[in-house]
């Protein structure tokens, strides 16, 4: 599972009917920020890639959105770290 946050420059005269349509795309939902020219977007996906898809194939092509920047992206690994693999720096 990955999570986006992400901020969207916005067409404010249209702002209900843009949050409209982005409610339209699956995975995505929205949230009030405190520019009226900007909105919120939580971006939940089955992976990086499609998540990475949905920003810039899906979101930035809704009419009204000037553009979209990622802030924040999580990503949960369906597997635990290799813990062999590398080894902690000594520093003495």
């Amino acid at each position: 599972m990955t999570v986006i946050g992400a901020c969207a420059r916005i067409d404010s005269s249209d702002a209900v009917g843009i949050r409209e349509r982005l409610a339209t795309l699956g995975g995505v939902s929205t949230f009030d920020l405190d520019d009226p020219g900007r909105v919120g977007l939580l971006i939940e996906s089955e992976s990086l890639d499609a998540a990475h898809q949905t920003l810039c194939e899906e979101i930035k092509l809704v009419a009204g959105v000037m553009a979209v920047w990622p802030i924040y992206v999580d990503t949960e690994q369906d597997e635990p770290p290799d813990s062999t693999r590398g080894s902690p720096v000594d520093t003495r």
